[in-house]
């Protein structure tokens, strides 16, 4: 989800692209970037791992209680330094969305 949401400001997860044998040449920036992401998802599939929270098997998290401690997931992000060197402004506005997305696997589209 970090990738597609700060794939809004900048270029540098292309740098990554060889890494999965991905073709920079001759694609658009989108068409890019959508193998990219699938590429990634597809890479933490085969090593068995969630690629959304929903799907998560150790420890599993329902759905009422994840939304329920939203809250509390939104200020650990906001204190966490991570968010401090973002590329885009963040705000829990913007880390409630992320992780509404993160529960069912929606793609970061804004």
């Amino acid at each position: 989800y970090s990738i597609a949401f700060q794939a809004k400001v900048t270029d540098r997860w292309k740098l990554l692209c060889p890494i999965f044998n991905i073709q920079v040449e001759n694609k658009s920036r989108e068409e890019l970037l959508d193998e990219f992401l699938q590429a990634v998802k597809d890479f933490i599939e085969s090593l068995d791992a969630p690629v959304c929270v929903k799907d998560m098997k150790n420890p599993v998290i329902n759905k009422e209680d994840y939304f329920d401690k939203l809250d509390l997931l939104i200020e650990y992000a906001a204190d966490d330094a991570v968010s401090l060197t973002s590329f885009r402004s963040m705000s829990a506005k913007l880390f409630k969305t992320i992780f509404e997305y993160a529960w069912s696997g929606q793609n970061i589209d804004f």
